[in-house]
């Protein structure tokens, strides 16, 4: 999301959008100074009014704009009108079925659950009851919190694919706990005796 990034990332970032812009719009006589200046335009602009968009968002829209819209120069009056009309179309397809969402933002329906929202897995991954029982699968991975500007910042790394990593030896209790939560999985028998 915009607002978790910082001002000036979002500033380099809006250079480089902006760059690529102007070469899309066939302006190759753009000055680095103007090219800067607007990149700090932007940037405040996005974190003022759009701070929810993800920056895919804001990289569509204006893919957008240069595309399908009769704007052929870049300000703040035609970034606002595409970032609206971009805003504009992910908002109608909210709790719109992701069959039924508008195909030009497919980008977005990516699974976008996290370890916050779902099952978390361990270090090691799933283990047998939770797998076999439960029918939770789930990869090994680690979360990294990182607190700044009194927003917590998460990272999740998965830790599936382990080729060229030296692992380490997996201790007894472990192995112990995977054993017990195996016999979970197995079908008790219950029977229920009525007494008069």
């Amino acid at each position: 999301m915009i607002k978790k990034i910082s001002e000036a990332e979002l500033t380099k970032m809006c250079v480089e959008l902006l760059s690529k812009t102007y070469l899309d719009l066939g302006q190759h006589n753009i000055d680095a100074k103007t090219k800067v200046l607007m990149a700090q335009s932007l940037a405040h602009d996005l974190k003022k009014s759009f701070p929810t968009l993800l920056w895919l968002d804001v990289k569509q829209a204006f893919w957008n704009g240069v595309r399908n819209t009769e704007d052929f120069s870049i300000n703040a009056k035609t970034y606002y009108k595409w970032l609206k009309l971009w805003r504009g179309i992910i908002w109608n397809n909210e709790g719109v079925a992701d069959h039924q969402k508008d195909k030009r933002l497919e980008y977005r329906t990516e699974t976008k659950i996290t370890d916050m929202f779902a099952r978390s897995s361990s270090l090691v991954g799933a283990n047998a009851y939770s797998e076999n029982a439960l029918l939770l699968s789930s990869r090994a991975a680690q979360n990294i919190y990182i607190m700044k500007d009194n927003e917590r910042h998460d990272i999740r790394i998965d830790l599936q694919h382990t080729k060229g990593f030296k692992g380490y030896a997996i201790n007894k209790e472990l192995s112990a706990y995977n054993a017990k939560s195996l016999d979970k999985t197995h079908k008790k028998q219950t029977v229920f005796k009525i007494v008069i």
